[in-house]
């Protein structure tokens, strides 16, 4: 009897195994993708650091952690870039000099980036951009590519509040036209149209618009990057313009040169030097859609 009772108290244990096994891989294979990418820094000893806020150049020196999440439904690829007063700079990360940090992450899944920078004396801004799927090159005429691959993930800091940066608006000939423009700016071969160009030749003339949404005057630090490395916009790594409200500029721009094919893309940092988590439009970036620069050879 005793026997009896030890069976079937196993096989009931057994059956209940079974089924919380069986649950737990439903919920499992049953998970649905929120689509939703997250990213941030963190100190050593895990407490966030909102984008906007100050952050001592002591902890950029000894060293921060920027952490990429995603929950989608691919495997995807990023490509991560630093920046120093809207220069691109070579970081310190686990125990390497690099200039890019290449990151692959599953479908749901988090990596974990510790990094930190030899900052120069008086640096005023950190500023991080996030490339999705950095390899991708857009088909000649694919609009809809175009556009869904220039959304360019960015975080802005501020390093000192105490210290002042002086620069130069840009000395580039540039009208000054009446009107709002649709976009901040953006990138076309075209002078008086907003042409999207997926596919445009090494070394091409084309024309930069820069526009204006606010109420009030905004200043733009301009930057450009081929295949991920920071290259001159007319002979300056940086250039800054002002544009008035209610007024877009328009300027002349020559592609690169390059012998092989590359990703070109044009990133505007509103605000330069005056980030504060007190004003979230000051931590913002705006971008062009991603050009494909056809090679000489």
């Amino acid at each position: 009897m005793k026997l009896k009772s030890s069976k079937y108290i196993f096989t009931l244990i057994f059956l209940m195994l079974l089924v919380i096994i069986g649950s737990n891989t439903k919920l499992l294979n049953s998970h649905k993708p929120s689509n939703v990418v997250e990213y941030g820094i963190r100190t050593t000893k895990g407490n966030i650091i909102s984008t906007g806020k100050t952050i001592p150049p002591k902890l950029i020196e000894d060293g921060l952690i920027l952490e990429l999440s995603q929950d989608l439904q691919e495997t995807r690829d990023y490509l991560v870039l630093f920046f120093i007063d809207y220069q691109q700079v070579f970081v310190e990360s686990s125990s390497e000099i690099v200039k890019q940090i290449r990151v692959e992450l599953d479908p749901l899944d988090t990596e974990k980036i510790p990094f930190k920078i030899d900052l120069p004396s008086g640096s005023k801004e950190l500023s991080i951009l996030i490339i999705k799927k950095p390899n991708y090159m857009v088909e000649q005429g694919d609009v809809e590519r175009a556009m869904k691959a220039e959304d360019v993930l960015s975080l802005r800091y501020c390093i000192d509040l105490n210290s002042e940066k002086e620069y130069q608006l840009s000395k580039l000939e540039h009208d000054v036209i009446d009107g709002n423009q649709i976009t901040r700016v953006f990138l076309s071969n075209e002078r008086n149209e907003l042409k999207i160009c997926t596919t445009l030749a090494s070394g091409e003339e084309t024309y930069i618009t820069l526009g204006n949404k606010k109420d009030t005057g905004v200043e733009y630090a301009l930057i450009a990057l081929k295949d991920w490395n920071q290259v001159p916009i007319e002979n300056e790594l940086v250039q800054y313009f002002f544009v008035d409200v209610n007024k877009y500029i328009i300027f002349k721009h020559i592609l690169p040169k390059t012998k092989h094919e590359a990703n070109y893309q044009l990133i505007l940092f509103p605000y330069p030097f005056n980030v504060t988590e007190k004003d979230l439009s000051t931590t913002f970036t705006y971008t062009t859609h991603r050009i494909h620069i056809l090679g000489d050879e």
